[in-house]
C-alpha cells in the first residue's frame, strides 16, 4: 500500500471515530440514534484496526525483502 494512501485512510478512520464519539454522551441510550452511533463507532474501530495491521504487514514484507 502506498504510504500516503495508508495515512489518508488512517486519518479518515480517526475522523469518523471522533465524529462518532462526540455526540455519544448526549444521546439517549434508548434512542435509535444511539444504536446507529455505536455501529459507526464499532465500524470505525474495525476500519482503523484493518488499516493498522495492513500497514504493519506491508512494512514487514518490505523489511524482509530488503534483508535478502
Amino acid at each position: 500500500m502506498n504510504p500516503n494512501l495508508g495515512r489518508l485512510m488512517f486519518n479518515f478512520g480517526v475522523l469518523v471515530l471522533l465524529l462518532a464519539l462526540i455526540p455519544l454522551p448526549f444521546l439517549d441510550p434508548k434512542s435509535p440514534e444511539f444504536i446507529v452511533d455505536l455501529i459507526g463507532l464499532i465500524v470505525s474501530i474495525l476500519f482503523l484496526l484493518a488499516v493498522y495491521f495492513d500497514v504493519r504487514r506491508q512494512a514487514s514484507l518490505e523489511f524482509k525483502s530488503k534483508q535478502r
